[in-house]
């Protein structure tokens, strides 16, 4: 009696599990089936079918203030704000998690330690590389994601862990069996033709910002066509930088003269876009540059448009006969920057320079705009741009003089255009909830808090020594920093020489397809460098 017991025990409790879902063939009787031979029933999750997954682009603000960086290292805790993002992509379930050391995951995100392998998702790609302490407002990026929409748009709600894509549906000679109660795929009625399927799409850019920090927002999302990459299927890239500088003024607004010459203390809009004008185009800017040897030995690229204008006066540079140019005939339009006026404080100049081109060096922007400062401040003139753009053997400058770059904070990286035109940005369906704008707003009311703060602490201490001081007294002398001319100072090692060292030599390719690596146009990232 034992031992008929022990089977049937076993038999009905393989049974329960089994044969729970309907229409399914009955076990055979646990007499018939030895014990050591019945498999085991797999979990309820594991039988559901792998959910859908799409390629898609997402668009993404991120103030970088606060981040080492755009791109990650391949580790959760670098401080990038790529690794917030896609920390938030597998909190949410649009990724996979992340595989364990030695995982096989492919990935389009660089390095080849399995370890970074598996941090990145299949077909990762990005679009830009930002610096430390550089915010961007249309960076990409392009994955595979979880999808709602199952074949020709319809809509599957789909369970279990984010997986590859189902098996192709069974034939008619053998249908698929219905499936179990755990679960819920349920096929929808195929959308009419005139409705646009991705209507019934997940709302990744409301379903992500709920679980990303304040300081990075989806602004939005489009479906990315085979073989898209956000690196390499870009035509061209654009920055605005905003330069801030004391005319002397005060909190009064009165304007003094400057040791740059310039009467009213303010930057020489007029000089700075005639110094702008010889950097339109295709040239070797090995001088306004940080050299990434050997990453980079080709440093010919192409600005497209570079336009400089006071902030509240944006467009006033070119467009008249006979202005000086600011673009090249087949450079993508500017769009106005329409800002809020009243952000310039009395006593402060604001300028804005937007660059575009079809890729960047690392740091090129933030020297551009040191150089440009340096003329709009009355200490260069405009032709040391030209001269610093002669690098040929026996130029005016073949290696680069020792200058200061512009401080990184007030860099923007503004977005790119692709190649084959829009990709079809779609928002978020969810109003205000799922809106970037909302989040953006907010920081800026904070950030508006804090300039008055600042700015009431400043009124206040310029009060206390103004009672503080003799009338009577003389008024102190300003020490002016003395400005060494550009062309009288010490340059770095020529970039010939350096890469001889390494066995390499500069290349000067075609300037609209410029090396691979750092095409992007920013800071090259090894595996185990910051970002």
């Amino acid at each position: 009696m034992t031992t008929a017991t022990a089977p049937q025990i076993i038999g009905r409790a393989e049974g329960d599990r089994s044969a729970r879902p309907a229409g399914r063939a009955p076990l055979l009787p646990p007499a018939a089936v030895p014990a050591s031979t019945t498999p085991p029933a797999p979990p309820a999750a594991a039988r559901r079918p792998p959910p859908y997954t799409r390629f898609i682009a997402l668009q993404v603000f991120y103030l970088g203030w606060e981040y080492t960086g755009f791109t990650s290292q391949g580790r959760p805790d670098d401080g990038t704000a790529e690794a917030a993002l896609l920390g938030a992509l597998r909190r949410t379930g649009l990724i996979p998690p992340r595989l364990e050391e030695g995982g096989e995951e492919g990935h389009g995100g660089g390095g080849g330690a399995s370890t970074t392998s598996s941090f990145f998702p299949p077909e990762f790609t990005r679009c830009g590389r930002t610096d430390k302490g550089v915010s961007g407002v249309g960076q990409v990026v392009a994955l595979r994601v979880r999808s709602r929409l199952g074949p020709e748009g319809v809509k599957v709600e789909d369970g279990g862990e984010v997986g590859a894509q189902p098996p192709p549906p069974a034939s008619s000679a053998a249908p698929a069996a219905p499936p179990d109660d755990a679960a819920t795929t349920t096929a929808a009625p195929a959308p009419s033709s005139t409705s646009d399927p991705d209507d019934h799409e997940i709302d990744y850019v409301r379903t992500l910002n709920g679980s990303l920090p304040p300081t990075i927002r989806v602004t939005a999302w489009a479906p990315a066509p085979p073989g898209f990459s956000a690196r390499f299927s870009a035509a061209w890239r654009r920055y605005r930088y905003f330069l801030v500088e004391e005319t002397g003024g005060g909190s009064s607004g009165s304007t003094k003269s400057s040791a740059s010459g310039s009467t009213s203390g303010r930057l020489d809009v007029g000089a700075m876009r005639r110094a702008a004008a010889h950097l339109l185009g295709s040239h070797d800017f090995r001088n306004f540059c940080r050299a990434d040897i050997p990453a980079v030995t080709n440093f010919r690229r192409t600005i497209k448009s570079l336009t400089v204008d006071r902030i509240g006066e944006e467009g006033g540079g070119g467009g008249a006969a006979g202005a000086i140019p600011t673009s090249l005939p087949d450079a993508p339009p500017v769009p106005p920057l329409r800002l809020p006026g009243g952000l310039i404080l009395p006593g402060q100049d604001g300028v804005v320079i937007a660059l575009t081109g079809a890729a960047f060096l690392w740091h090129q922007v933030r020297c551009i705009v040191s150089v440009l400062a340096m003329v709009g401040r009355g200490l260069e003139q405009p032709g040391i741009v030209k001269s610093m753009l002669d690098t040929g053997p026996g130029g005016a400058f073949p290696a680069k003089p020792q200058y200061v770059m512009a401080p990184d904070r007030p860099l923007l990286f503004c977005g790119a255009g692709f190649c084959g035109g829009d990709l079809g940005w779609r928002r978020s369906r969810g109003g205000s909830a799922g809106s970037a704008l909302a989040g953006v707003r907010e920081l800026l009311r904070e950030q508006v808090a804090g300039t008055l703060l600042l700015a009431a602490v400043a009124a206040q201490l310029e009060a206390e020594e103004e009672e503080e001081r003799d009338p009577t007294a003389a008024p102190a002398p300003k020490r002016q920093a003395r400005h060494r001319p550009l062309a009288t100072r010490p340059c770095d090692p020529p970039l010939e020489v350096r890469l001889a060292a390494k066995g390499l030599a500069i290349v000067d390719g075609d300037p609209t397809r410029p090396a691979a690596a750092g095409a992007d146009g920013m800071e090259i990232v090894e595996p185990g460098r910051r970002g």
